[in-house]
């Protein structure tokens, strides 16, 4: 094939200058924008002509929910109601429920009691009661309810609305609306709640939400809570320890974000639609949540119950309880409860579990050998000190060695701090 050349005469070019210059002079704009732009306005035209347009006046259910829940007033208050509701929840059922499950321990270990036998197997059995009661009986009833609903709010899609609805408000902190989910799953547990900071895309972002889900009071933290301050002391003062553990959240993201400034970037996130939650997928997710606990964490709390039998049998509880004097003293505890902050480092309920052993009482009667302040105390340090050892673990292996020592001193040093300081006020008034 033989490809004839054409030759375009320069006064082609002439003339299309000549008319590009009359163009930006009548319109102000050159030739190419002008073409797009009529060729733009030619199509809108012929779509009109052929298209007919109805616009539906009534919105479907979920949009006008999502109005509602993303309200700039009405959902924040939805949102914090919800979760105060939740919470009284959670108190409510876990105390009912605790009474149901320890009932049949009081019977065992009254039995026990009327038994003699040897020396050396006392505080084997008596520990395994006691670490059996702590965990079925304490434990568990407050976190299956506390992880239904965890589970119930990502089900309906309430929980990924979350970061948008609280979207600006972190930018005021320093931190993304995808910080909220990672946050709120810290509530369940705090060891895939860090994980869950990979959606965030900024790394400094990331690093900052990472060092505060340890503040967040976590399941085995609630159950501390509820086991102890709701219980004796009122929910109210439940409400208080969660407050302060967000207050405290917000200053440390202020303080973070002022010594590293990076802007934030947009919020760009796939909302799932807003559905009834399926009640089998709500409680395989509990269950998924609480199996890891019932094959875990349960024989860890029997054996570290039936470890401090045996150190107080012989003596070795003294030694510790003797190294960490100094920090019971500052928190005007009793010395016997430094033993307990060391469990409290493989689970913050064995904080709970051997807090009554350490004293010689059974949990259920605390309020014997502790006073009110001393409960709150106690309750506040464990809320906020040293992050379980999962926690520490899963900060290593996400970040870097860096980040999980500055973690772990970073709440020791805060919960040192704040609860020194709230007993000292609430001395002042005369609480």
């Amino acid at each position: 094939m033989i490809k004839e050349k054409i030759e375009i005469p320069h006064s082609f070019f002439e003339e299309i200058s000549k008319i590009n210059q009359e163009i930006e002079r009548v319109y102000g704009k050159d030739l190419k924008e002008f073409i797009f732009s009529e060729r733009h306005h030619l199509s809108m035209k012929i779509a009109e002509e052929v298209t007919i347009v109805k616009h539906s006046i009534e919105k479907s259910l979920e949009e006008r929910i999502d109005k509602i829940l993303y309200h700039p007033f009405w959902g924040y208050i939805i949102f914090v109601s919800s979760f105060v509701l939740v919470l009284l929840l959670v108190f409510k059922i876990g105390g009912l429920l605790e009474d149901i499950f320890v009932f049949p321990f009081d019977i065992l270990s009254a039995k026990f009691q009327s038994i003699k036998t040897y020396k050396f197997l006392k505080p084997l059995i008596s520990g395994t009661l006691d670490g059996t009661m702590g965990a079925i009986g304490v434990i568990v009833p407050f976190m299956v309810p506390l992880l239904f609903f965890i589970s119930l709010f990502e089900e309906t899609g309430f929980l990924a609305r979350s970061a948008f609805l609280f979207d600006s408000f972190m930018h005021k902190i320093g931190l993304h609306g995808k910080s909220i989910p990672p946050l709120i799953l810290g509530f369940g547990c705090n060891v895939p709640a860090i994980s869950a900071t990979r959606i965030i895309e900024s790394e400094r972002d990331r690093i900052i939400t990472a060092l505060l889900i340890p503040f967040i009071p976590c399941s085995a933290r609630t159950i501390v809570i509820s086991a102890l301050v709701s219980k004796y002391l009122g929910v109210w003062w439940a409400l208080f320890i969660y407050l302060i553990s967000i207050i405290i959240t917000i200053i440390i993201s202020l303080l973070a974000s002022s010594f590293l400034k990076y802007p934030a970037p947009g919020l760009i996130m796939e909302i799932p639609s807003f559905k009834a939650p399926n009640i089998k997928n709500v409680l395989m997710k509990t269950w998924i949540q609480l199996k890891p606990f019932l094959y875990f964490a349960v024989p860890i709390l029997v054996l570290g119950s039936i470890f401090i039998e045996y150190f107080k049998l012989y003596g070795a509880e003294n030694i510790i309880n003797s190294i960490l004097r100094p920090i019971t003293y500052i928190l005007n505890l009793p010395p016997q409860v430094g033993f307990t902050l060391i469990f409290g480092f493989l689970r913050k309920e064995l904080a709970l579990l051997m807090l009554g052993q350490s004293l010689g009482v059974r949990i259920t009667e605390i309020t014997s050998v502790l006073s009110p302040l001393q409960i709150l105390s106690f309750t506040l340090f464990t809320t906020l000190y040293v992050p379980c050892l999962a926690t520490l673990l899963i900060l290593k292996r996400e970040f870097n060695s860096k980040i999980a020592i500055i973690s772990l001193f970073l709440n020791i040093g805060t919960a040192l701090l704040i609860t020194t300081f709230i007993m000292w006020v609430l001395k002042g008034v005369g609480v």
